[in-house]
């Protein structure tokens, strides 16, 4: 049996610990630290979850992490985020933070992902394409999607 490393997608329990104890943590810099940490990890889940405690907190400190991260999701998705959890976290974080630029939401609102299922493959990125759509809104217009 392969050892598990800390911080490796098939252990992601120490990591998710960590995320879950910075919601009761009241200095924002400790857990800007540990968001960073985290938002880095390479299990999806844990990005996932760090981004939505940086959106809830409101931590804008984070949106170029952020915008890193959904840039590193995207890079491999059928192994860094196979079910595009990571992605959406990200694109939401950065919508309740009222990212200025619209760029990754673009992006988002176009990805398509296709994951291996039975009979058929199936596209597991319909909910980041809703997600993205939503916080294009806040540009305005229907020439937002141009």
């Amino acid at each position: 049996m392969k050892p598990t490393r800390k911080g490796s997608k098939s252990d992601p329990g120490p990591a998710l610990a960590e995320v879950r104890a910075l919601r009761t943590e009241p200095d924002d810099a400790v857990v800007v630290a540990g968001l960073t940490r985290s938002l880095n990890h390479a299990n999806a889940a844990v990005v996932a979850m760090a981004a939505d405690l940086g959106g809830d907190r409101e931590l804008a400190a984070l949106i170029p992490l952020l915008e890193a991260t959904l840039a590193r999701l995207y890079e491999n998705p059928a192994e860094a985020d196979p079910t595009c959890a990571g992605k959406i976290a990200c694109a939401t974080a950065l919508d309740k933070l009222n990212h200025a630029d619209k760029a990754p939401f673009l992006r988002g609102a176009f990805h398509v992902q296709m994951q291996p299922s039975w009979p058929q493959p199936e596209d597991v990125a319909a909910g980041l394409r809703v997600r993205s759509i939503l916080a294009l809104a806040r540009f305005g217009g229907l020439d937002v999607l141009m």
